[in-house]
């Protein structure tokens, strides 16, 4: 299971900063999170699709003439 770490610690085997997120034992897990150091981690939102949006075009920029000029 994901924990998130709230204080640094020492969790499955390295130092951990506040933020990471790092998958535990259950002892191991059970044990942080009685002393406060670990919570169980937010699962990720899924991200919106992002539809190609198209590009908006100037008009107000004067168009090029295809006519010969005389």
């Amino acid at each position: 299971m994901k924990y998130l770490i709230l204080k640094s610690c020492v969790a499955a085997g390295a130092k951990r900063n506040v933020g990471d997120v790092v998958d535990l034992g259950a002892d191991e897990a059970k044990s942080l999170v009685a002393m406060g150091r670990v919570d169980v981690a937010p699962a990720p939102k899924p991200e919106p699709k992002v539809e190609a949006v198209k590009k908006p075009t100037n008009r107000a920029v004067k168009p090029t003439s295809s006519r010969a000029k005389k």
